[in-house]
């Protein structure tokens, strides 16, 4: 599952995660992933903290709640967001990123998530 906004940044991730033989569910907002934790089976979350209108805090909130699934969660994030970055990591991310990341090391850091 992926939970971003932007429309660019989330093509840029389903692009090159259908390449490495991935199905993406997208989310723009928080209620599509809401209802996607609820209603599939998603095996890794990637959430992005790095806009003032980013959603992906809550969306770590929402996957950590004690009666959801354990979904592995990888966190996107601007070092211009720290406070959005450590807040995510005291809900328990799995693995975080720097923004302007390649495709090989999101692959990369979802195969080990899995693994």
């Amino acid at each position: 599952m992926l939970a971003e906004h932007d429309t660019r940044v989330a093509a840029f991730f389903i692009k090159h995660l259908h390449k490495a033989g991935y199905e993406v569910l997208w989310a723009s907002h928080a209620s599509m992933a809401k209802n996607l934790i609820q209603n599939t089976e998603p095996v890794v979350a990637i959430c992005s903290v790095y806009s003032q209108s980013s959603f992906g805090s809550e969306v770590v909130k929402l996957i950590r709640q004690p009666e959801e699934k354990h979904i592995p969660v990888i966190l996107v994030a601007g070092a211009e967001h720290s406070d959005g970055l450590r807040e995510a990591i005291s809900l328990g991310v799995d693995d975080y990123m720097a923004q302007h990341i390649t495709a090989s090391e999101i692959v990369g850091r979802i195969n080990r998530v899995l693994n």
